[in-house]
């Protein structure tokens, strides 16, 4: 088998101001890693990759995008269409499959994406909508069962949310998600997260992706898993 390293070659600047380093495509070049494959894949590489425009990096940058479920395409301003890659299994919120190793892709209340993605800022976004909502802490306190408190607390893992002068405490990912299928219906506002186990043999399902749905006011809704 034939093969050769995969790195940009790098071009040596003489100029004074450069001091002899090495730039690849006017970027300095600092113990750029290499990796060797064999002479067919570097070949179909540079099919993909038009000259002077897409390096064999970028290609390879694209190829694990979409193997992780990102795309450099996708629209940073509107929640994906739940039917347009997720239409299998479906499951009952109340019964949520182990959510250990997941990781929030995206995620909307309404119409509004929550950012960061993640399954703490989806729970804290609640907590905020559903005190602003009933403007009471022992209701909203009944409704999750997660650990917060009035006023501020900044240890123990609490966070403090000034707009509702409430702390809570940062929690796993089954545990925000439990408490985001209950609030969501409460407060009858729609729910979208889009996640993915991470490729580790502990988790539930190692590389799969899903979809958590439930429409406004609703009662229950389905997560869909493919």
């Amino acid at each position: 088998m034939i093969s050769r390293p995969l790195a940009l070659t790098p071009i040596w600047c003489a100029a004074p101001q450069c001091q002899g380093q090495a730039f690849a495509r006017g970027r300095l070049v600092k113990k750029m890693p290499q990796i060797t494959v064999a002479q067919i894949t570097f070949e179909r590489l540079q099919r993909h990759a038009k000259p002077l425009i897409v390096t064999p990096d970028s290609v390879v940058s694209r190829a694990l995008n979409a193997l992780e479920g990102h795309s450099s395409s996708e629209s940073d301003h509107r929640p994906a269409d739940p039917k347009h890659e997720f239409n299998s299994e479906a499951i009952d919120p109340n019964q949520l499959p182990d959510l250990k190793h997941a990781k929030v892709l995206e995620a909307s209340i309404g119409d509004e994406l929550v950012k960061p993605a993640n399954w703490n800022s989806l729970l804290r976004e609640l907590l905020v909508r559903a005190m602003k909502r009933f403007g009471d802490f022992g209701h909203v306190q009944q409704l999750c069962s997660i650990n917060m408190v009035q006023g501020i607390k900044d240890d123990e893992g609490y966070k403090y949310l000034a707009e509702i002068e409430i702390s809570f405490q940062g929690v796993p990912a089954n545990a925000a998600a439990n408490a985001a299928v209950t609030l969501a219906p409460a407060l009858g506002v729609k729910l979208h997260v889009a996640f993915q186990w991470r490729r580790k043999e502990q988790a539930h399902r190692p590389g799969q992706r899903a979809r958590l749905q439930l429409p406004s006011s609703s009662v229950g809704g389905l997560a869909s898993v493919s």
